[in-house]
């Protein structure tokens, strides 16, 4: 049996309970009323006739008072048991007052027990799962919206949801409302946990009957966003980051191309390269890299426009075979101006000594067709307080006798700043030669400092812009991981190989 039935079941007997608590309590106070017959207050024996030889002794003459009078009895004192009484006590309600405490003893009980129920989980415990997704949209935002989404996310991790039910989750996410628009920030807030929660689902249990509930999944459209720096310099390339979710289970995989930048003056070839590129997202990637998309130098003055990207759901990473694809625009807006602030060059042991232990794990090879590769690094190793001052712009080569094997652009804050200030190009590498790099010292990795680059890292949107970037220039020897992990290695893997011509329409 469900948690849901058990629930319903709860419900209806918690309901049925009530009444006849109810129900006792009124019959106790108030049913047994006199309705005009005297009776004993005492025993609830009937005094009717009693009653009518007064009335008659009232309305009779000197004699037949007399002869009421001659009994040895009191006026109103009852032949059952003997108690004596007055005549406006005989009408009264008879009221069991045991019975009626009893049951309000009992109607107590149960109210406090759904009462501590509420106080430790919440309204949505003790309510149907289905109610509650239908109740979802109408819930202010704030705590209790948070409590009701969480509480959703739970059911779904730990399997107690039913697909039903989970479906109807999916087909509200699908919709959304007119305060949570689909790929909206407040819609990521809102469906964003337990769509995820719902993939993990995915991804853990092969069982059939989840079919349905991956069917659904796959008809949500990722949720894609830029972010970066709205003031950029005429003399340096111009960046934009894109943030992209999907919420379906492995081995699905984001694919994203350039199609179009509308209003944008952009360089021919810069356009025609970004549209060469095919991006590929890794779903497991739990920091929301960005993709850095490079619009190369724009002319200076304020820009308006929108960046369209095809997005495909595709089977593998492997056989690129599309499942769904849709189109988005998004909106950029950047105030191109003529130089960027200079950075003051800054070098000593210890930023060094930081910074060899970012990239201190190495290189990480995943063999296989093809074969991946990607350097493990570490930029907290920078976020000492004394370096928000300090922008790093670093260019990393493997190389194998001093000759780069594979080249790494990348960028971001010191001092432990905002992420949205990081970044890094595609790499270059050459396959051939990196799968056979090992710990020897014919390898080693060179990383110097890059000015131009930092200037990408130096306008924080939540801090201070930067006075310094890291000017020097180190070389350790190289650390190789071989792993056998199934999922890719890298947030974002770049296929110049043009997509398929031919897609299957957008889901709908």
């Amino acid at each position: 049996m469900s948690n849901e039935t058990v629930i319903i079941l709860g419900w209806i007997g918690g309901g049925a309970f009530a009444i006849l608590m109810l129900s006792l309590i009124w019959w106790s106070l108030f049913a047994d009323r006199s309705m005009g017959n005297p009776r004993c207050p005492h025993c609830w024996h009937s005094m009717a006739g009693r009653a009518e030889l007064h009335s008659t002794a009232r309305n009779g003459g000197s004699e037949l008072r007399q002869t009421v009078a001659d009994q040895r009895t009191a006026p109103w004192q009852c032949s059952e048991c003997g108690g004596i009484t007055s005549e406006h006590q005989l009408f009264k309600t008879r009221r069991r007052w045991r019975h009626a405490c009893l049951a309000l003893a009992a109607l107590l009980a149960a109210t406090l027990w759904l009462r501590s129920n509420l106080v430790a989980g919440g309204w949505c415990t003790v309510t149907p799962d289905r109610l509650v997704i239908a109740l979802l949209p109408f819930v202010p935002d704030g705590t209790e919206a948070a409590h009701v989404r969480s509480h959703l996310r739970d059911r779904l991790e730990n399997g107690s949801l039913s697909t039903a039910n989970a479906l109807r989750m999916i087909d509200l996410a699908q919709r959304g409302d007119a305060r949570t628009p689909p790929g909206s920030p407040s819609w990521n807030a809102t469906y964003g946990p337990w769509l995820h929660a719902i993939a993990a689902r995915l991804s853990r249990s092969g069982s059939p009957d989840d079919e349905p509930l991956r069917q659904g999944v796959l008809r949500l459209p990722p949720t894609l966003s830029l972010r970066g720096s709205e003031i950029w310099w005429a003399d340096q390339p111009c960046i934009v980051t894109a943030l992209a979710r999907d919420w379906w289970p492995q081995p699905v995989t984001l694919q994203l191309r350039v199609l179009h930048v509308e209003g944008i003056p952009m360089d021919p070839d810069v356009l025609k390269n970004l549209q060469d590129c095919r991006w590929i997202h890794n779903a497991d990637d739990q920091f929301d890299s960005g993709l850095s998309i490079n619009l190369g130098k724009l002319p200076i003055g304020e820009h308006h426009g929108g960046l369209q990207l095809q997005w495909t759901a595709v089977d593998s990473p492997r056989t690129h075979e599309p499942i769904s694809v849709g189109e988005l625009i998004l909106p950029i807006h950047v105030d191109i101006q003529s130089t960027a602030p200079p950075l003051t060059p800054i070098s000593d042991a210890e930023i060094d000594r930081a910074v060899a232990a970012c990239f201190a794990p190495g290189l990480r090879i995943r063999p296989g067709h093809p074969p991946q590769f990607a350097f493990s690094t570490r930029q907290f190793e920078t976020s000492s307080t004394h370096l928000r001052s300090v922008a790093f712009g670093v260019i990393a080569h493997a190389c194998e006798d001093g000759v780069p094997r594979r080249t790494l652009r990348m960028w971001w804050r010191g001092g432990g700043g905002d992420r949205s200030s990081s970044g890094s190009e595609s790499p270059v590498e050459d396959a051939q030669r990196l799968i056979t790099a090992d710990t020897s010292p014919r390898w080693t990795l060179r990383i110097q400092g890059d000015a131009e680059l930092a200037q990408r890292a130096a306008h924080e949107p939540v801090s201070a812009a930067a006075t310094h970037y890291w000017a020097g220039s180190i070389e350790i020897p190289l650390q190789v991981e071989v792993v056998n992990a199934a999922e890719m290695m890298r947030p974002w893997i770049m296929d110049r190989a043009q997509a398929p011509t031919e897609l299957l329409p957008p889901s709908r």
